[in-house]
């Protein structure tokens, strides 16, 4: 608070001495930095003086010294900066490398966590339509298990009369095939029967002949040849009753 109070006197004691004890100080210190602007250092007089009052090359001479002095200033910051980050790197190298490798890693993870967001989103909403839909679903579903039942009933059905069917069928076959054996064993013994009497009907002529053609053999030859004549027809007759019965079996059957 004394320092405070000492700027002031002494700035009060500033304006009385220069006349402007009847401005504020807020225009005097307006006027100060105008004042402090309008201030430029000149080479050429290698001092300071009001930029207002000098002539241009003057100007330009300041203008081009503060350019230089500027660019001087940059230069010497730009190289120390260069220093400084060649220090900085070599102490902070392999942190920059972690810091490298980390922020990869949190980069992925963090587009895993915005994926993963993303499909959690869309599962939800998958789950609030399958919930909606579940009903509907499962009243389709059991619409369609009872067309399948009907469709294997009618199935299991239909394979029951076929089976029926086919074994109807066989039973058939099986007895056409009964019948047609018969007729090939009938057919055998009708040709037996044939030859039978074929071979009956050339002993008689066999006989007939040998009794027209030798008369005088005698009285037992011819009773032989009766004899011989008449073994043959019964074994003919034997054949044919033999073979009369299984015909009518098989009519029978037939």
């Amino acid at each position: 608070m004394q320092a405070d109070g000492l700027i002031k006197d002494e700035a009060q004691f500033v304006r009385v001495a220069m006349g402007h004890e009847g401005e504020s100080l807020d225009e005097f210190v307006e006027a100060h930095k105008t004042t402090l602007n309008d201030i430029m250092y000149f080479p050429t007089r290698n001092a300071y003086g009001l930029s207002s009052v000098a002539g241009n090359m003057e100007k330009l001479a300041a203008l081009q010294n503060e350019f230089e002095n500027v660019k001087k200033k940059m230069d010497d910051d730009t190289k120390k900066a260069t220093k400084l980050e060649q220090k900085i790197k070599v102490l902070t190298n392999g942190y920059q490398m972690r810091a490298g490798k980390l922020w990869s890693q949190i980069e992925a993870t963090f587009k895993q966590m915005d994926t993963a967001g993303t499909e959690l989103e869309c599962f939800r909403a998958l789950q609030k339509q399958e919930q909606l839909a579940a009903s509907h679903r499962i009243n389709n579903l059991w619409e369609e298990v009872q067309k399948q039942k009907e469709l294997e009933r009618t199935l299991q059905k239909r394979y029951g009369d076929l089976i029926a069917d086919k074994e109807k069928m066989q039973h058939l076959m099986d007895e056409y095939r009964i019948q047609a054996q018969m007729q090939e064993e009938i057919a055998a013994k009708n040709r037996a029967l044939e030859l039978a009497k074929a071979e009956m009907e050339e002993k008689q002529s066999t006989f007939a002949a040998t009794e027209a053609g030798v008369e005088s053999s005698g009285t037992g030859q011819c009773s032989n040849a009766e004899e011989t004549f008449a073994s043959a027809a019964h074994v003919s007759s034997s054949a044919i009753e033999a073979d009369d019965v299984p015909v009518e079996s098989s009519e029978t059957g037939h």
